[in-house]
């Protein structure tokens, strides 16, 4: 790579840098700050692979809740 080519790339990052910092000190939120886990609820309703998924966790809690349970008696 050459010289200009990094010096360019080095000013393109420089000013990303300074624009994030100036972003947060003026308190605006940012394109990742402003997700919500909750745009991902039902997602996954219609995946036949996450029903699956979900039926071996329940299944393996099922086995934890009873080895607990026989351990107590």
């Amino acid at each position: 790579m050459n010289d200009k080519n990094v010096e360019n790339r080095l000013n393109s990052l420089e000013e990303q840098v300074q624009n994030i910092l100036s972003a947060l000190q003026n308190g605006q939120r940012t394109q990742a700050a402003v997700k919500d886990w909750r745009k991902s609820l039902g997602m996954f309703d219609d995946d036949s692979l996450m029903k699956e998924i979900d039926s071996a966790g329940q299944n393996i809690r099922k086995h934890e809740r009873e080895q607990v349970s026989d351990d107590h008696s």
